[in-house]
């Protein structure tokens, strides 16, 4: 067995097809068909059934392939141990979404400009930025929690061997309506009100980590956006409602969205930096994660 084989595997179950598998492979069928019978042949059960329709993992594939793609994954960051050790120009950073956040990149970039580096900063959801750090994809994670799920996402960090460091805390979360909904007219809302109202969320966060702190109802339904565009413009062109950290939708100018303070006590959120355990941050990496306190300070605190 080795690692190029265990890719032969997950690549079939990704196509459902062992024809597709070997054209995204750049291999021909029959070589492939022969390097799984011939793993079959060494581990000594079947991983998938052949059907007319193309192929079906069996019972032992199944659990065969999570173990796979753990091996695979280990290789993969096996592989990019070099990367922990280069000393990087350019800033590599995967961040859950928020309008705050983009700004203090931009601004960055615009106060110490290098026109021959390609930066690069990515908004996504936080099971996602967790696992852009955990595969390497990128090098740096700004990401937001509540603080009472600050303890768990400490142990998935220590799990893979990365470093989580806060950055800001006790950070509001608000209500976002579009102006148009009658909700707009309150001054404020208070927190066991929120269930009340249909509820739009962004996708990639686990609903332990969102919905679950807000004690919204597992069973209610909850409309899912994947991007801070989508999620605003949902608001604009429908009575829902977004609860979000303070600064992470830009409201513009136009006045087509509005946000509410929340009354009373309710949950609050951190601000945290992630990353390889072993990677050393580049003198620029260093600058921009001083500038980004600063910011973070001069917003929250004005």
């Amino acid at each position: 067995m080795n690692i190029k084989t265990l890719e032969y595997v997950i690549e079939i179950v990704q196509c459902g097809s062992i024809n597709q598998a070997a054209q995204n492979l750049y291999l021909s069928q029959p070589n492939l068909s022969n390097s799984i019978k011939t793993l079959e042949n060494e581990i000594g059960f079947k991983i998938f059934k052949r059907k007319s329709s193309g192929i079906e993992l069996t019972p032992e594939g199944a659990v065969f392939l999570k173990s796979a793609k753990r091996i695979y994954m280990e290789w993969e960051k096996i592989k990019k141990i070099p990367s922990l050790f280069q000393e990087y120009q350019d800033l590599s950073i995967t961040s859950t979404y928020s309008a705050l956040f983009m700004q203090i990149f931009i601004g960055f970039r615009n106060k110490y400009p290098k026109e021959d580096i390609q930066d690069t900063f990515k908004e996504t959801g936080l099971i996602q930025t967790f696992l852009d750090i955990v595969e390497q994809r990128y090098r740096l994670s700004i990401f937001y929690c509540f603080d009472c799920r600050a303890e768990y996402h400490q142990k998935q960090a220590d799990r893979y061997s990365l470093q989580m460091e806060p950055l800001f805390s006790h950070v509001p979360v608000e209500v976002l309506v579009s102006t148009s909904n009658p909700l707009s007219r309150r001054s404020s809302f208070d927190f066991n009100e929120i269930k009340k109202y249909p509820i739009v969320a962004y996708e990639n966060f686990k609903y332990e980590d969102w919905l679950g702190v807000l004690e919204i109802d597992p069973e209610q339904k909850v409309t899912k956006i994947f991007d801070r565009g989508g999620l605003r413009d949902t608001i604009l062109k429908s009575n829902t409602i977004a609860v979000i950290k303070k600064g992470s939708v830009d409201t513009g100018t136009n006045h087509l969205c509005t946000t509410l303070p929340i009354n009373g006590p309710s949950p609050q959120l951190n601000i945290y930096m992630l990353k390889q355990k072993n990677y050393q941050l580049s003198p620029r990496e260093k600058d921009f994660i001083r500038h980004f306190k600063k910011q973070l300070a001069a917003y929250y605190h004005s």
